[in-house]
């Protein structure tokens, strides 16, 4: 289920970043596209591997079982990376406009991550499917926010 958000996000990031420098060879300095590129592929890696911890916890019958500390790892991985992503420094004005959507999903996703962590590392299943709904809903918003606006594609033509 969270898989299609996550590839729809890296895709989205890596068709717009092509469509800007279709005729230049990608550095992969983070500034650049093959850079941002790498960067989101980075950004989304926690809140993907939360989903798919989730997901196989949720799934299988019972209570989920404690996670030893993995999932509250994941959130806060995911905190320190948005720090780095919202840092990059980007030349392309589409880029930087995307970069800060991104960056605005993902800061609304932290905290969806945290309740769904902390339900997980609980081993309160209640509490953890409650947790899940939000959290899936805001990782959708993350695969939204990666597409670029008609303003920007038309400016970076």
């Amino acid at each position: 289920m969270a898989s299609r958000p996550i590839v729809a996000l890296a895709l989205g990031a890596a068709a717009y970043a092509a469509a800007g420098c279709a005729d230049q060879a990608p550095p992969a300095e983070p500034g650049r596209p093959a850079g941002y590129v790498e960067a989101v592929q980075r950004l989304v890696d926690p809140p993907s591997r939360l989903a798919a911890t989730a997901s196989e916890a949720l799934a299988a019958g019972g209570d989920p079982a404690p996670a030893d500390g993995r999932a509250a790892e994941l959130v806060r991985a995911a905190r320190e990376r948005l720090e780095r992503f919202r840092a990059l420094r980007l030349a392309d004005p589409g880029l930087r406009r995307q970069r800060d959507r991104i960056a605005g999903a993902y800061a609304r996703l932290v905290p969806r991550m945290r309740a769904l962590a902390s339900a997980l590392e609980a081993g309160d299943r209640a509490r953890a499917r409650a947790a899940a709904g939000p959290f899936f809903a805001s990782l959708r918003s993350l695969s939204s926010a990666a597409r670029p606006s008609a303003a920007s594609s038309s400016s970076s033509r």
